[in-house]
């Protein structure tokens, strides 16, 4: 998103656009293009295109980066550390010890973190996490079924039936939706299994039973990013140029205590 107009009454202009030319590489040179006063850019900028933009003195900030930043680099986050810590205390206070966990790609930097804030409460519960109750997968609905399926195998790493995880948190809610298309074709009901997602997109409100997931809070985020960059703009002197917005769990009917 650029921001044009910074300085100018009675406010900025903002402009959404995305690649031209079906060709990712020439995005920035459309950035430059437009003169922005500044840019907030969900794109994880390289070195090189950093540099392209600061040499024209066009402030940026990035949206909810997805690899380590350089610390000059402005940014706006989510607590996702936090967020996976929830999800976690949440199953283990509904009685669960067997819980699966469907990660992410690992080199997002979002996933991560929310799989270690996860395993860290497992861990700080004297649960810790069993590699035949972990597996990573891509972040759509189909890889998340086919992961959740893999947990679920009554045979997987030649385990008892009975032994089956009771709950899974899934990184990213399309994930969590391939877990409900799992439960449905083993023959599980949920919240038998209990489900636990992240992000709270509006589809986990309409899926039966809605979905308890993490919620993200993209749009005052995005507002923060927009003030941040408007902030760097002006060449204003900004208290932190890295800010990350609290998570928080919105309980709702997929999870329950364990089956007895």
């Amino acid at each position: 998103m650029l921001v044009e107009g910074a300085d100018e009454l009675p406010g900025p202009e903002l402009i959404e656009f995305g690649p031209q030319r079906n060709a990712i590489r020439y995005w920035i040179d459309d950035t430059i293009s437009h003169r922005p006063d500044c840019l907030v850019t969900v794109a994880q900028l390289d070195g090189e295109q950093r540099d392209q933009l600061r040499a024209r003195g066009i402030p940026f900030v990035v949206f909810d980066p997805t690899v380590e930043l350089p610390a000059d680099v402005p940014f706006v986050g989510a607590t996702n550390w936090a967020g996976g810590r929830s999800a976690a205390r949440h199953l283990v206070e509904l009685g669960h010890r067997r819980i699966a966990m469907i990660g992410g790609p690992g080199q997002i930097l979002c996933c991560r973190a929310r799989m270690d804030g996860f395993r860290s409460t497992l861990e700080t519960a004297g649960l810790g996490a069993a590699s035949d109750l972990s597996v990573d997968a891509g972040l759509n609905i189909e890889e998340g079924e086919a992961a959740a399926l893999d947990l679920l195998a009554p045979d997987r790493g030649e385990r008892p039936c009975t032994d089956r995880p009771t709950a899974i948190f899934a990184c990213n809610d399309l994930q969590a939706l391939g877990v409900y298309q799992a439960a449905r074709r083993t023959g599980l009901r949920i919240p038998g299994l209990s489900v636990v997602g992240f992000d709270d997109l509006p589809l986990a409100t309409l899926v039966d039973p809605p979905l308890t997931t993490v919620h993200q809070p993209l749009a005052e985020m995005a507002a923060t990013a927009t003030e941040l960059a408007l902030a760097l703009a002006r060449g204003e002197r900004t208290a932190q140029i890295g800010l990350e917005l609290a998570t928080a769990l919105t309980v709702r009917g997929s999870t329950a205590p364990p089956a007895a």
